[in-house]
């Protein structure tokens, strides 16, 4: 690149700037009134001009020849160094573009390596994390299930005199889980260990109220169910139950729900709404016993 500069600066150095030379007298013999004076004027600012310019393309040809032979001085070291290292000192063209080609092949390979040791690395970190939080995850799910199993065994053993065993939940993986009452699986006692649960819950949650339903009761025994209304009346939250029997089955669970009772709810009128919403109206009675024709 530098060596063409400058041999562009030196042709135009060598055509020169051509300029009008000679006896300026010989043109008044054709034009009588022209002003020679003025000529010459203007003649004397190209010679000037081209004066300027001449010695800027000389100090422009000094500087591209400096560099010309800095690089080229430069490229004899490289060129010697090449020959001490037994490489060729000069290349060809071919073997330079199928060396910046294969080049361009081992940093995109290199890249490749780099991305898949990263990935590789992320996946370390990601299988790690997911180790973590899965160790995390059953720490606590161990805290809970003994917190609930704890309080199941401190209520059963209220309800039976510690006389029978307790109900267990096994919290698996957070998606699973079971609930049994080990060697017993008794319809009475499957009533008996969910109401357990559920009181266990409303206990150790922020859970403020519970329900049951009278069809949790008819299985299970008296006796336990007296210690189960009593764990009831414990409780310093709310718990609405359904209880079925115009007569409670002994006089410990009737006077609790005499104490406790809000709605006393039967036939001919003292329905939840006030009537029985699926008995059929007189009309329809008479309509259902007329003969068809």
């Amino acid at each position: 690149m530098l060596q063409s500069r400058l041999d562009a600066v030196k042709l135009n150095v060598s055509g020169g700037i051509r300029y009008v030379q000679g006896e300026f007298l010989e043109l008044q013999e054709f034009f009588p009134d022209v002003n020679i004076r003025k000529i010459a004027e203007i003649e004397a600012f190209h010679e000037k001009l081209i004066a300027i310019l001449k010695q800027q393309m000389e100090d422009e040809i000094l500087r591209l020849s400096t560099l010309v032979a800095a690089a080229t001085d430069e490229i004899q070291v490289l060129e010697e160094e090449q020959r001490s290292h037994g490489s060729l000192a000069a290349m060809s063209k071919a073997f330079l573009d199928k060396f910046s080609h294969y080049r361009q092949q081992i940093d995109t390979l290199r890249n490749q390596n780099k991305a898949y040791d990263d990935a590789k690395t992320f996946a370390d970190d990601i299988k790690a994390a997911k180790q973590a939080l899965k160790d995390a995850e059953d720490t606590i799910l161990r805290n809970i299930e003994s917190m609930i199993n704890s309080q199941m065994t401190r209520y059963n053993d209220f309800v039976y005199n510690q006389t029978r065993k307790a109900p267990e939940i096994n919290l698996f993986d957070g998606t699973r889980y079971e609930f049994t009452t080990p060697d017993d699986t008794g319809t009475g006692t499957s009533y008996k260990s969910l109401i357990v649960f559920d009181l266990s819950i409303l206990k150790l949650t922020q859970l403020p109220t519970l329900i049951h339903d009278s069809l949790i009761f008819n299985d299970i025994g008296y006796a336990p169910l007296e210690k189960i209304m009593e764990l009831y009346t414990q409780s310093s939250k709310q718990i609405f139950i359904a209880f079925d029997k115009k007569e409670a089955p002994t006089k410990a669970i009737q006077k609790i729900l005499d104490s406790a009772s809000i709605l006393h709810l039967s036939s001919d009128g003292n329905e939840l709404f006030g009537e029985n919403w699926g008995r059929k109206k007189k009309d329809e009675e008479e309509d259902s016993a007329a003969p068809t024709k």
